[in-house]
């Protein structure tokens, strides 16, 4: 009797991991078919393709590298790193953060048709074009530090696993506040407003031209409460040693996975919503 119902339980969990390996299965072939569809529309509707993702940080770069000459009279290093890596290490996270939270507001424009089919959800378009973008600006900062690497002579890289770990922090807040505000993005002028505006105020607030040593003192205690700085921060600690010091990782995630788990949730809860107000 105990041989036949353990073999019944076997059978019957050997059941249930079939079918979660077929739907897993099924999941992977629908967010590769995504990115696949994401990546020919986005890079073969416009002339430059894949390539604005690296050209659009580095003329970021130039143009705040020679202000600061203007302003300062140098183009003396940014503590333990030149200014060129500074700023790249800076704008290519902050560029990849604000990419991929337009990327999840408009998921829903121009990819109505698809969701009637089933086994295609909101959440695989975000899934799909944040994965894109993320190997997008990926490549794009690791051709920047190999260009840098040889006009400068080199540069060292401290800690390889604050660099990745950085950029999917930021990576993560991106798609968390995206999903965050989809449910009234685009439902309300005034929305869309404040959020071109914050990102604005972000850009400069997220510490792409400063780091938390260069910084006011009356304005350091409010940047500790910024996750995008202290994310921007993590990576720059790979290439410099003074940059970790501040910086909270358990605070980035968990901000990450509030709003992600949020989002999420508002996404079910007002997809209706999403889905029939254009």
């Amino acid at each position: 009797m105990n041989t036949d119902m353990t073999m019944k339980k076997k059978s019957i969990l050997s059941q249930k991991w079939r079918a979660y390996n077929r739907g897993l299965s099924e999941w992977r072939r629908v967010i590769a078919s995504l990115m696949y569809r994401e990546a020919k529309t986005s890079w073969g509707e416009h002339s430059l393709g894949i390539v604005w993702a690296f050209l659009e940080p580095v003329s970021h770069i130039l143009i705040l590298y020679f202000i600061r000459i203007i302003l300062l009279g140098s183009s003396a290093e940014h503590g333990e790193i030149s200014t060129f890596l500074f700023l790249a290490t800076g704008l290519f996270p902050f560029f990849l953060f604000r990419n991929v939270f337009y990327k999840a507001l408009n998921c829903v424009s121009g990819n109505r048709a698809l969701l009637v089919f089933p086994q295609i959800k909101i959440l695989d378009f975000v899934i799909a074009r944040s994965l894109l973008e993320l190997m997008t600006y990926g490549w794009s900062f690791f051709i920047s530090i190999l260009i840098l690497a040889w006009f400068e002579g080199g540069i060292p890289i401290l800690n390889i696993y604050h660099i990745m770990l950085g950029f999917l922090y930021i990576w993560l807040l991106g798609i968390g506040l995206g999903l965050t505000i989809l449910p009234i993005y685009g439902k309300f002028k005034v929305v869309d407003e404040i959020i071109g505006v914050g990102l604005r105020i972000l850009y400069f607030l997220s510490g792409v031209m400063f780091s938390f040593i260069d910084a006011p003192v009356a304005l350091r205690e409010y940047l500790v409460y910024i996750p995008t700085f202290h994310a921007i921060e993590y990576v720059r600690s790979g290439f410099g040693h003074v940059y970790g010091e501040y910086v909270n990782t358990n605070y980035i995630g968990l901000w990450a996975a509030l709003l992600i788990m949020c989002g999420i949730l508002l996404v079910k809860r007002y997809k209706a919503f999403i889905l029939n107000v254009k």
